[in-house]
């Protein structure tokens, strides 16, 4: 993704953690947990510009490994191969959330039901924007 550069995943990053570190420090309960998600968030978001940092500086070092990486990333059997993985992904998210809602129907848990099958619904309505929307480009 070319618009994530390390800067913005610092910045972004950074203000996850410190907004978690500060809710965490002043809450308890559940919005202590939400300060815990931010605080991974934002961790994570460092670690996307860590990535990136590195992956700029081996460039930076050996250009020609950048100029295979883009080769590579134009691949047309490569990019085969990407579309039939995403595809299969989805699926197996699919299966998954389908086996928790069943789970959670068994069990009696009508608003965890409710959630995963809403969930459901947003994953299936996710595939179909992002095929609708990568048919018109192609």
């Amino acid at each position: 993704m070319k618009w994530i550069t390390a800067t913005r995943a610092y910045i972004f990053g950074g203000s996850l953690f410190a907004v978690g570190l500060v809710v965490g420090l002043m809450s308890s309960g559940v919005v202590s947990r939400v300060a815990m998600m931010l605080c991974a968030l934002g961790g994570s978001a460092i670690g996307v510009g860590l990535t990136a940092r590195h992956r700029q500086r081996v460039w930076n070092k050996y250009p020609d490994q950048q100029k295979q990486y883009e080769i590579d990333q134009n691949d047309e059997r490569n990019i085969a191969i990407l579309g039939r993985a995403g595809y299969m992904s989805w699926f197996i998210t699919l299966f998954v959330l389908f086996a928790v809602l069943a789970t959670f129907l068994i069990l009696g848990q009508t608003l965890a039901a409710c959630l995963t099958g809403a969930a459901m619904l947003l994953h299936i309505v996710g595939f179909l924007v992002a095929a609708t929307v990568y048919s018109r480009r192609m």
